[in-house]
């Protein structure tokens, strides 16, 4: 009787009569596993930038390049071909694993690459307009051969808000490009602003990636 009064006194709210099975319920619960954690939900995809050159007005900046991804297809654009006929000359050789992978991938080499130590950018389309100026115009950049991202979300036109006009591989892990930004009502010859944006190389074991850390948009000089 002085062991039950013991755990009487342990287990409060139990009578004497049913102190054991209190004590069992008790023993039972300590003993039953626990439940298991609620699966953590996937983060939500991050939206698309916007089309065109809103993506460069964009707050906070748009983040579209990802660690390992392939290198995207190029754009169904009907135009001038560049690999042959009077826009060929345009057309750049592959020079290196960067460039070989970007023809694999079906895209045509234009402009001069860049190369600093170990990282490179070159430029590539899928057509020209009529006068040979690039249509699906596409910026890439590799680190060591393997892909690192793009200098915009998307293809660009010549003469349309947002296309690429100068890109500067400063540093190992520096980009800077500057972007053409037509208004509506802006003449095909001379957007009205100018966007100069920055982008950063980050290095890791799984591979590097490109991001866009800045961007300064002004009216273009007259």
């Amino acid at each position: 009787m002085r062991r039950l009064a013991h755990y009487r006194h342990w287990l409060p709210g139990c009578s004497l009569a049913l102190v054991v099975l209190c004590g069992n319920a008790a023993a039972a619960r300590a003993q039953a596993p626990a439940a298991p954690a609620a699966a953590a939900q996937p983060a939500p995809a991050p939206e698309p930038p916007p089309s065109g050159g809103a993506w460069l007005d964009a707050s906070p900046l748009p983040r579209w390049n990802t660690q390992g991804a392939a290198i995207p297809k190029p754009p169904s654009i009907e135009g001038e071909p560049l690999a042959t006929g009077r826009c060929s000359q345009q057309v750049r050789p592959p020079d290196g694993p960067a460039d070989r992978a970007l023809s694999a991938a079906g895209w045509t080499l234009v402009g001069p690459l860049q190369v600093f130590g170990e990282v490179s950018v070159a430029m590539a389309a899928t057509a020209a307009d009529g006068m040979c100026r690039p249509l699906g115009l596409q910026a890439f950049v590799f680190v060591r051969g393997r892909f690192a991202g793009t200098l915009s979300p998307h293809p660009m036109e010549a003469r349309t808000d947002g296309v690429l006009t100068d890109v500067r591989l400063v540093s190992r892990d520096r980009v800077l490009v500057t972007y053409a930004r037509y208004a509506p009502d802006d003449a095909l010859c001379c957007p009205s602003r100018t966007s100069s944006a920055s982008f950063s190389i980050t290095r890791s074991p799984g591979g590097s990636v490109l991001a866009l850390e800045s961007v300064d948009t002004s009216p273009a000089a007259r």
